[in-house]
This record gives C-alpha cells, sequence and structure tokens, in this order.
C-alpha cells in the first residue's frame, strides 16, 4: 500500500516534469519568435544597415548639435 503511494507520487511529479518542461518550450519558441524582428530592427538601426539587403542608410538619426537647434 505504501509503496503503491509512492509509486503514485513519484508519476505524479515526472509527468507533471516533462508536461511542464513541453509547455516551457514551446512558450519559449513564441517568445522568441516575437522577440527576434524587434531585435533585428533595433541591430539595423544601430548600425545604420539594413541586415536583410546590407542597403546602407545614413541620416536617420540628428546629431547631438542639431537636436538643440
Amino acid at each position: 500500500m505504501l509503496y503503491q503511494k509512492l509509486l503514485l507520487i513519484l508519476a505524479s511529479f515526472i509527468i507533471g516534469f516533462f508536461v511542464g518542461k513541453a509547455r516551457g518550450e514551446k512558450k519559449g519558441i513564441r517568445q522568441g519568435m516575437l522577440l527576434t524582428p524587434l531585435l533585428v530592427r533595433k541591430k539595423s538601426l544601430e548600425e545604420g544597415e539594413c541586415l536583410l539587403c546590407n542597403k546602407k542608410v545614413e541620416g536617420l538619426f540628428l546629431s547631438k548639435e542639431e537636436k538643440f537647434l
């Protein structure tokens, strides 16, 4: 009787672990897919060129002197 309860508890923890792991992986993949376009855009703006077509873009940001005019 005691062994059956311990086995049931152990099986419940193992099943819960794997179900939680699978849900966590799906959630992480979804968050990565949502965040990637933002990171690509940020990097493109910081470097001043398109990461997809390697086209240089200048004059996106005002210089420090132009901000105060």
